[in-house]
């Protein structure tokens, strides 16, 4: 059965208590090179946490989750990518919209060297309440797994300067 007749109850709350739950900053199964070979585990962290908000996305390597949520399989899946023309108002205000409403949100950027690794994130609501910016810029906060764990900082802290396509799920 398709991931998206199961999804859990959307909510603000539901998905940070999930993000929390996975303790990204502490858990040793995200460490960076916790098994000695220097890999991080943005993708894992991503499967884990779409796979607890029942949207599962497929523990791949991360350009490879990229490309599985642009696909057919992703679209069938639930998951779709805000872009320009589906977001009139910003494609960074509709993936704030999405996660402070409980949507399950990513953040993702695909290395353009085959042989190298990408990057996801979750998009997460703020952990204090903000309302909606009326003006740019708009900050978006992620939670990841990588050289650095982190479960609630702003976007910049785990991309720097690269550019992530966000989708969002049903």
């Amino acid at each position: 059965m398709s991931s998206t007749t199961q999804c859990l109850p959307r909510g603000r709350q539901n998905y940070l208590d999930v993000i929390s739950s996975l303790r990204v900053e502490t858990d040793q199964v995200y460490a960076p090179g916790h098994l000695g070979d220097g890999l991080t585990w943005c993708n894992l962290f991503l499967h884990d946490a779409t796979k607890a908000l029942s949207c599962a996305v497929p523990f791949l390597k991360a350009n490879k989750q990229v490309e599985w949520l642009a696909s057919i399989e992703g679209a069938g899946e639930g998951w779709w990518e805000l872009t320009a023309e589906i977001c009139p108002k910003g494609i960074e205000l509709a993936a704030m919209i999405r996660a402070n409403s409980g949507f399950p949100t990513v953040a993702v950027w695909a290395n353009p060297i085959p042989e190298r690794h990408g990057h996801v994130a979750m998009v997460v609501p703020p952990k204090a309440p903000n309302p909606v910016p009326s003006t740019k810029p708009i900050t978006l906060y992620i939670a990841q797994a990588g050289a650095h764990n982190f479960e609630n900082v702003p976007l910049a802290r785990g991309f720097g300067t690269y550019a992530p396509r966000l989708f969002t799920h049903a």
